[in-house]
């Protein structure tokens, strides 16, 4: 990974993967849910919407016949941490669609009108999107309480029905800045098509921003545990049992712990729960990872009568992989992120992500893919154990419960999870 900053200020990073057939550009910007209010939260997703309507010269028609002519499609996505504006086209036609990551930069002159087109369509989108149903509201307010991580990216119909052209353009004079922008190319080009890009790009003239965003304090690591629980007229019971991951954990540990405990294909928690007692239909965990902290998530559905079960066994086989984890278990897990990881070598779009998530967003280093490889193989059984032994704590825990809730007691819960903290031989 090679890294320039440009005489405008630009940073651009660019990866060489001459064995592939594609050059994926990515433009990122440092503008997401993270950086709102409650008063204009969904205006980064709003504001991304937006550069599709009309983007420099071209209308939106324009755009799309543009990029089909190209081969591609101009992509986007907004997340609470970032935006990010991509593109995959085969190398000969790299250049030609850097103009369009410039007008994404540059451009703020939408009407009112163009404004409002896209707020009915969002708003549309709004109403059967999943992100403001009454469950994902409260898995938000229960993990992050009123950090703005618990705002939905795609913002609520009051705050989005009063934002202002001036609210929007103003809000890219102050995150669209050369400070808060990074320009990513990773795929199959040559040295002199980099220098063309740079010229080019270093010609923009962009916006200066200094200001550190401070962001708020997470309250973590110190719950009850936390529980809510919502009374929905299903048939079964929606589950989700989540632990607080603060920055000194490993994070190779962590992915590792991840995939054996319920990440996997042949998971723990399948083996032993699911197969063992054919309850409940489905049960897996995931990591959901932001800039300085990550939550681990056991998700399940069951009948409401066999919660507090399935709940009795997820701790068990937790308190069990703090003092045991099978090399079996380790063999079948770590060949996905060592021989495996060189999978991403072959597709610049996904290596794009990667690399400006770990230099552009975490930190201004990086791990080649060989060398993150290499961190994989260095993590021992005990490593990822001792990790076991940190996350899995009752005051790390909060379990958010929804559909047919009928017997199950807050206290009951509370003494399943305070069971995390008794050691199993």
């Amino acid at each position: 990974m090679k890294k320039e900053i440009l005489d405008n200020g630009l940073s651009v990073y660019s990866y060489c993967l001459p064995a592939t057939h594609s050059v994926c550009i990515s433009l990122y910007v440092k503008s997401g849910s993270i950086y709102e209010n409650v008063d204009n939260n969904g205006i980064s997703h709003l504001l991304e919407h937006l550069h599709f309507r009309k983007l420099g010269t071209l209308t939106q028609e324009e755009l799309f016949d543009k990029t089909d002519l190209l081969g591609t499609t101009l992509c986007a996505e907004t997340g609470q941490e970032y935006t990010r504006y991509y593109i995959k086209v085969f190398p000969t036609r790299f250049i030609e669609c850097l103009q369009l990551f410039v007008n994404i930069m540059i451009f703020s002159n939408w009407t009112d009108e163009e404004l409002e087109a896209e707020r009915s369509l969002i708003l549309d989108e709004m109403r059967t999107s999943d992100s403001n149903s009454p469950f994902s509201k409260a898995a938000r307010l229960l993990l992050w309480r009123n950090h703005p991580l618990s705002f939905p990216v795609i913002g609520n119909e009051r705050s989005l029905s009063s934002l202002t052209l001036n609210d929007v353009v103003n809000f890219k004079k102050e995150h669209y800045t050369k400070e808060k922008m990074a320009i990513v190319i990773t795929g199959n080009f040559n040295e002199p098509e980099i220098i063309n890009a740079n010229q080019l790009l270093s010609g923009v003239v962009l916006e200066s921003n200094t200001s550190i965003f401070i962001k708020p304090q997470l309250i973590t690591c110190s719950r009850k545990p936390d529980i809510k629980i919502l009374n929905e007229n299903t048939p079964n019971t929606d589950v989700c049992l989540n632990f607080d991951i603060d920055a000194s954990i490993n994070p190779e540990a962590l992915t590792l712990l991840n995939s054996i405990l319920g990440g996997g294909t042949s998971s723990t928690l399948q083996r032993k729960i699911r197969e063992q007692y054919g309850t409940p239909y489905d049960i897996y965990s995931e990591v959901e990872s932001h800039c300085d902290i990550s939550v681990l998530k056991i998700h399940f559905i069951a009948t409401a009568e066999k919660v507090i079960f399935v709940l009795e066994q997820i701790v068990h086989t937790i308190n069990q992989m703090k003092i045991s984890i099978t090399n079996d278990d380790l063999m079948k897990n770590i060949v996905f992120y060592t021989d495996n990881l060189l999978f991403w070598l072959d597709d610049p779009e996904f290596l794009n992500f990667y690399y400006a998530w770990d230099a552009f967003y975490l930190s201004d280093t990086y791990n080649s893919i060989e060398e993150l490889s290499k961190r994989f193989s260095n993590i021992s059984i005990s490593d990822i154990m001792q990790a076991a032994q940190q996350i899995f704590k009752p005051q790390n825990s909060s379990i958010l419960l929804s559909g047919k809730v009928t017997g199950l007691r807050r206290l009951d819960l509370c003494n399943v999870i305070n069971g995390l903290s008794e050691s199993e031989n």
